[in-house]
């Protein structure tokens, strides 16, 4: 592809950064090549980077994209206890605490939580904010300037979020809804099952994405009761209003609670809507089946029924650190461990959809343009301290570069204590 000889280095292209001896998920050894933002060249490079990093074998992927957490939530865990453990507690100690939230509060917790992200290994996040009226819009504020503030470092989507949208008390929560969307939140959601009318309230959902021209994204049937079942009705919706490849269904717990022809019916419905799922192993394993005795349900959606059948499967992070959930930190390539374990994804292609689960299904899921380890790609990148993509998931190795168009924006390094307990070497 090069036309200039490997000696004669005045005429060789210059680029601004060369990542050489990457290592791809397939097992190739390739250089890549990023000017400005963008992936020029991946193979045999013989240009010249501004900047070159020699990774000795080392792992590169696209950088994680986030499908579903809540930053305005986490970090709360201190003051928001939840004895229980239920979804149910977990929303009123949540209620309680919110009233004492500031803009300053809830946009410090969120920027160390998606600091932590980013060094994680995550270039773009879809969080979900909460308006209500003892909150009034104060979550929303504080993330709208904090999308703007780390934007060098992240692309930020979000979600507003509230319930109930019927009756007399979801008047309010309408208002405030159509004045996030009016401020710049980027998708409407909601959580159709907590409102108790799921079909209006998912009509209201899709009437304001309509309006406002923006992508759904809904909190569907976390509840491992099958009579909370308002997956069918979404799909239905979806491809009556041609919103086919627009709506994202996060939980779908209940899918696995059903009988197993509902569960059918309801996936070939799904995968005909053109709707993503996301499943949230961390916070659904910790709050579902609590009622349980003896072998405890997992909580999770049918995973493996839904990749059989074609759906595109995202794995996100959910709560951390909060009443909902007091674990995690941010690390989406440990969640896809969990994934993994939870929903038996042990194969090698298995893997490889855990992996993809963090990165290229979510990407498309959330509309993510430009994205992917190719050229012509947006330079959005992590490239992990291994050098066998066939450990990735079991070994959770750290990340050594994350890159954020074409700008190394974090970076770890492990310090030699002894050759003999030291697995990752510096390079």
């Amino acid at each position: 592809m090069e036309k200039y000889a490997p000696g004669d280095v005045e005429q060789r292209p210059c680029f601004d950064l060369v990542l050489r001896d990457a290592r791809l998920l397939n097992g190739q050894s390739v250089d890549i090549a990023i000017a400005g933002d963008t992936i020029v060249a991946i193979g045999s490079i013989s240009g010249v980077g501004t900047r070159e990093l020699v990774l000795g074998g080392r792992v590169v992927l696209p950088g994680f994209v986030e499908a579903h957490t809540h930053l305005d939530k986490a970090m709360t865990v201190a003051q928001s206890r939840n004895n229980s453990g239920t979804l149910l507690e977990a929303m009123a100690v949540m209620g309680q605490v919110q009233r004492d939230f500031t803009v300053a509060s809830v946009r410090e917790r969120a920027r160390a939580m998606a600091l932590r992200f980013v060094a994680a290994g995550t270039t773009t996040l879809r969080t979900h904010v909460d308006v209500k009226p003892a909150l009034n819009l104060v979550a929303v504020e504080a993330l709208l300037e904090l999308r703007e503030e780390l934007r060098p470092l992240l692309d930020m989507q979000l979600v507003v979020l509230t319930t109930p949208l019927s009756g007399h008390a979801g008047a309010a929560n309408l208002a405030l809804v159509r004045e996030a969307l009016s401020m710049g939140v980027d998708a409407v959601g909601g959580c159709p099952i907590i409102d108790g009318d799921f079909e209006t309230q998912i009509d209201t959902v899709f009437e304001l994405a309509e309006l406002f021209g923006v992508p759904v994204d809904l909190h569907i049937d976390e509840s491992d009761n099958p009579a909370d079942f308002s997956l069918p009705y979404l799909a239905e919706r979806t491809k009556a209003l041609g919103y086919q490849g627009r709506v994202v269904a996060g939980h779908c717990c209940s899918l696995s609670a059903v009988d197993e022809d509902s569960a059918k019916r309801a996936i070939d419905a799904v995968l005909d809507a053109g709707i993503s799922v996301v499943t949230l192993p961390s916070a659904n394993m910790y709050l579902q089946g609590r009622a349980d005795c003896g072998l405890v349900r997992r909580g999770l959606t049918r995973v493996r029924a839904l990749l059989d059948a074609g759906v595109p499967v995202c794995c996100g992070t959910d709560n951390v650190q909060d009443p909902f959930n007091p674990f995690g930190r941010g690390d989406q390539l440990l969640v896809a461990n969990l994934f993994a374990h939870a929903a038996h994804l042990g194969s090698p292609r298995e893997q490889v959809a855990a992996i993809d689960a963090i990165t290229t299904v979510p990407a498309m899921s959330l509309g993510v343009q430009r994205y992917g380890l190719s050229a012509g790609a947006v330079a959005d990148l992590v490239v992990l301290d291994s050098t066998e993509p066939a450990t990735i998931i079991a070994d959770v190795p750290p990340r050594r570069y994350v890159i954020k168009r074409g700008a190394v924006v974090a970076e770890t390094r492990t310090e030699t204590i002894h050759p003999l307990v030291t697995l990752n070497q510096g390079v």
